[in-house]
């Protein structure tokens, strides 16, 4: 009968072990491990010197705009792309998968599907047509007496 305590002991212990590990694991699993870069798309000359920065963790990207000179920025949508690497380069095509906003003005953040490594992100802001003389409404998503003004793209390898 002590035999089979042991036996039973153990067992219980390893189940408990292997729950403790694999809970720990479900843990990291929401955070890139790997390199993220951004890069910033702006479509009037006097937002080019934009720069961004961004991380991923838990299903969520942040990303946080710099060295643009208005307050008013606001998230229009942002969509996840799966990519490829090959070599030093990345790809990005096919199919893309809406994320949902979780905050439109900084720090922007939304909660994309699950994926994994490489991917992108690409963020569209847009700014009220008040605020911007050069307007470009060059896509159907765009609310009205808004103008697109630039995109952040946040690629993780």
């Amino acid at each position: 009968m002590a035999k089979y305590k042991n036996l039973i002991i153990a067992l219980i212990l390893v189940i408990l072990g292997i729950g403790a590990i694999s809970q720990k694991f479900s843990q990291k699993s929401g955070t890139t491990t790997g390199k993220t870069k951004c890069e910033w798309v702006a479509i009037s000359q006097k937002y080019k010197s934009g720069i961004c920065s961004g991380s991923f963790r838990d299903g969520e990207a942040t990303i946080e705009l710099k060295k643009i000179p208005i307050e008013n920025v606001k998230l229009n949508y942002a969509l996840f792309q799966q990519c490829e690497k090959s070599k030093n380069l990345l790809f990005c095509s096919g199919q893309t998968s809406e994320c949902s906003v979780i905050s439109e003005v900084t720090p922007f953040k939304v909660k994309c599907p699950p994926f994994t490594l490489p991917a992108k992100i690409e963020f569209r802001f847009l700014l009220p047509m008040e605020t911007e003389t050069e307007c470009y409404n060059s896509y159907s998503r765009q609310p009205a007496n808004t103008c697109w003004f630039g995109e952040a793209r946040l690629y993780f390898y």
